[in-house]
């Protein structure tokens, strides 16, 4: 069986909440992923998809200034994303639907 090496990936964290926001940079590390950048915002988040060009983006929901659906239209739909296919994980620390 092989083994997948995620050592050569860039990863981006966009979460308002440095608490999530670390939590999932340890993660992505402790697994192997070789670059986390973050994001405490989706102007932040957006300038770092141009800068780092990510391989694979988590972003909050819900994430302060415009929401993580907002953040994922800009990176599909925006000529100016250097890469339109990237691959998106949404998170959120919601537990429930009245949340």
């Amino acid at each position: 069986m092989s083994t997948y090496d995620p050592s050569a990936l860039c990863a981006l964290v966009v979460d308002d909440n440095h608490y999530h926001r670390g939590i999932t940079t340890d993660i992505l590390r402790t697994i192997g992923v070789g670059r986390v950048v973050q994001a405490a915002t989706g102007p932040e988040g957006w300038d770092q998809v141009i800068i780092a060009k990510p391989d694979c983006i988590f972003v909050d929901f819900l994430s302060g200034q415009f929401d993580g659906l907002d953040f994922i239209w800009r990176v599909r739909k925006t000529e100016e994303s250097p890469n339109r296919a990237v691959s998106v994980f949404m998170l959120t620390a919601r537990g429930a639907r009245m949340d």
